[in-house]
């Protein structure tokens, strides 16, 4: 399979905003999104409560499908159900009626066998609709994906501006970084790989301990922030009480329980980045006023 023509869904979310400036506009055959915007390329498809009409259903035919709709922020389980498994049910609803070839899912580490995390659980669950759908499909579970405009890049820089870093816990939980392009070279990849892949893959970096990692990245920028570990408590309340906190209670149990797999040394010829490289890269699209890079 060489090159096909795409469909991004979740468009002008992280990662959808980051796929569409990887390749060129007129292999993007169009974008599903809930928030229709005219720059977007190629057709619109809306997402809606009931559903997304398949208009213009033959641009999408032969197409592989980026589903990157999801997270883990939400008031209720429900939020998270209807954000993870009913976007997914409506897009391999979506992807049937008009002859998409494949789906390629951003699912994420962790899912799979027991939890109580209604992240995961909604996760595994949409991974089993893709799955049902008969639909050929490339699923990545993915640790955490940093780089260009994150969630963590908009915390680091508010941290630095205070002039200290605040650590839910001891900071001795640990991460895997994955750097976005990293990611996005992947993602292509798997579109174009020849044949039926109908596959699940872990895609995660190397670990590292939360509060190792932070002060690595303090240290290659430069900046002049220490690091204080804080009880957890005082996050857990700020979850509970505020619209949007700095970690949702689903993000801190994540972070905080530790999962930890072997770094990834091949999907599709790609691997992630080391811990240090990923900081290069990291910092290096940091705004120059954060500081100088150490050499």
């Amino acid at each position: 399979m060489s090159a096909p023509r795409i469909i991004i869904a979740g468009a002008t979310g992280y990662l959808g905003t980051r796929l569409r400036r990887q390749v060129p506009g007129d292999r993007i055959a169009g974008v599903v999104v809930r928030r229709l915007l005219p720059e977007l390329p190629g057709v619109k498809w809306a997402m809606g409560p009931a559903g997304i009409e398949p208009i213009n259903g033959e641009a999408a035919e032969d197409c592989v499908l980026f589903h990157f709709i999801g997270g883990g922020r939400g008031h209720r389980s429900r939020d998270l159900y209807d954000l993870n498994v009913r976007s997914t049910e409506m897009l391999c609803d979506f992807a049937k009626a008009c002859g998409v070839r494949r789906i390629v899912y951003m699912s994420g580490f962790g899912v799979g066998g027991e939890t109580s995390s209604a992240y995961f659980q909604a996760k595994a669950e949409a991974e089993a609709v893709i799955k049902a759908s008969g639909i050929d499909h490339a699923i990545m579970r993915c640790s955490y994906v940093l780089g260009g405009d994150d969630e963590f890049k908009a915390w680091l820089l508010s941290e630095i501006a205070g002039g200290v870093a605040h650590l839910p816990g001891g900071g001795e939980y640990r991460i895997q970084p994955v750097y976005i392009d990293d990611l996005m070279r992947c993602f292509l990849a798997l579109a174009e790989k020849d044949g039926r892949l109908d596959a699940t893959y872990d895609f995660i970096g190397e670990p590292i301990a939360f509060k190792d990692f932070v002060a690595r990245l303090l240290a290659r920028i430069g900046a002049d922030t220490r690091i204080e570990t804080a009880p957890i408590e005082p996050f857990v309340r700020e979850a509970v009480r505020l619209a949007i906190p700095t970690f949702s209670l689903e993000e801190l149990g994540i972070l905080l329980c530790d999962i930890v797999g072997p770094w990834t040394v091949d999907v599709a010829g790609f691997r992630p980045r080391s811990v240090d490289e990923a900081i290069a890269a990291i910092v290096a699209e940091l705004p120059e006023e954060t500081g100088r890079p150490v050499r």
